[in-house]
């Protein structure tokens, strides 16, 4: 873990009164840019990323192989910009009479029939691997006659000197994000002296951060820190709840004091804690050999739809897919509802992105809908560009106003995206926030 990464999360520590209220300041990304109107969007959204990833098989009986990945970035003003990535072993790497490696190139049969496209030449190492990659490659795939994410069932080869090494076949293009989700729980504190020996001022800080993702994986991280600590004496830190674990050896730094810092991605947390969330309402101590130095009250974990305490904040995302509605074509989209607890407020923001929707000079209307049919309207938009891009984002951190019920109360409700005409175009389900 870099202390880059955890410098906002220590510095959202800015003091405390009689020893337990705290004030923070929390800073989230991702939930900042594009300012609209709660029912007009005309600025650009966020970027939506599509990929196709699939493997080569050998067309020859040379043991060869490899990967492809193309990718295409589409703008909120509908601007795009494709790419690709190709990986192969088991190449030819002999050379020529010039004594150069003889020469691979990639190409792209469209699906649709058409000219074939020449992507570039593989650079191959002394041991027959092959490597090409185009962050920008608009003006190569232009010959393929159609945008890059219209290409799924496209043959992609690698060609040598004998012909045609490797073949693939082109997947459906998927969206990044789409029906993934995070749920984040923090709480962080201030450490007290306990020794006559510890010094009083810098006495220390903590923080813990559990994080949930839809993939089924836990991460556990937290930074405990005591700049005021002699760096002349071995600290060991402890947790107390249900039961007791040693956490580690705190590292002694001259500048900064003493810190351990664990991440549960790099290696596992001491004692098989899977949340932290197990130590609610129990404490930290910082013990030199037996005596105890610091101790520090761990406030209870809150999920995001709960009243936050002061030492504490929560946050759930969520992003789910817009899919086209019959005879709305290759229109595609993402809705993201994010709420943050904060121990005083909570912020809700709901951000759409859409793509390939048919042209229109009317806006789109975005609108969940409740059990008996009625409406409840969240933003409207243009769609612009070669794309037909088009968003909106509302947001409570500048004063929108959300659907009846907030960004929690939408949840599991169908969502419907329509043009001037009131046909639905996008639909899709809004998602459940913890």
């Amino acid at each position: 873990m870099s202390n880059q990464g955890w410098a906002a999360i220590t510095r959202t520590i800015r003091g405390a009164t009689t020893g337990t209220t705290l004030r923070a300041a929390v800073v989230i990304a991702g939930l900042g840019a594009v300012a609209c109107s709660p029912a007009w969007a005309g600025a650009p959204g966020r970027t939506i990323v599509v990929r196709s990833v699939g493997e080569f098989t050998a067309t020859t009986a040379r043991p060869a192989g490899g990967t492809f990945e193309f990718v295409e970035r589409i703008r909120g003003d509908g601007r795009t910009r494709p790419g690709y990535r190709i990986a192969a072993s088991g190449l030819d790497a002999s050379r020529d009479e010039n004594g150069r490696r003889v020469a691979h190139g990639a190409f792209l049969l469209p699906a649709g029939g058409g000219d074939e496209v020449f992507l570039g030449r593989l650079e191959v190492s002394g041991k027959g691997d092959g490597r090409l990659r185009k962050r920008d490659a608009a003006e190569i795939l232009t010959g393929a006659g159609a945008p890059l994410r219209a290409l799924a069932g496209s043959t992609v080869e690698v060609r040598g000197p004998a012909g045609t090494m490797l073949r693939g076949t082109l997947p459906a293009f998927a969206l990044d994000g789409a029906n993934t989700s995070t749920d984040r729980r923090e709480t962080y504190g201030l450490f007290v002296p306990i020794s006559s020996s510890t010094p009083k001022s810098g006495p220390g800080r903590f923080a813990f951060r559990t994080d949930e993702h839809a993939t089924g994986e836990i991460r556990n991280r937290t930074v405990i820190e005591s700049p005021g600590l002699p760096v002349t004496s071995t600290y060991t830190v402890y947790l107390f709840g249900p039961r007791t674990i040693l956490l580690g050896r705190m590292v002694n730094n001259a500048r900064l004091g003493a810190k351990l810092s664990l991440d549960s991605r790099r290696a596992p947390i001491p004692g098989g804690i899977v949340r932290w969330s197990e130590f609610d309402g129990g404490r930290i101590e910082v013990r030199r050999g037996g005596t105890v130095m610091l101790r520090g009250a761990i406030t209870i974990f809150r999920a995001a739809s709960e009243r936050v305490a002061d030492a504490g904040w929560a946050r759930s995302r969520a992003t789910v897919e817009l899919i086209a509605a019959e005879g709305a074509g290759a229109a595609r989209g993402l809705l993201t509802a994010s709420v943050l607890t904060k121990p005083r407020r909570r912020l809700q923001e709901i951000r759409v992105r859409t793509f390939d929707l048919p042209a229109a000079d009317a806006p789109y209307v975005v609108a969940t809908l409740e059990p008996d049919g009625v409406r409840h309207e969240l933003g409207r938009f243009y769609v612009r560009g070669t794309a037909a891009a088009g968003g909106f984002r509302l947001t409570t951190r500048r004063g929108d106003a959300t659907p009846p019920g907030g960004v929690l109360g939408q949840a599991g409700r169908p969502i419907e995206v329509t043009n001037a005409a009131g046909s639905v175009i996008l639909t899709g389900t809004f998602p459940a926030l913890d």
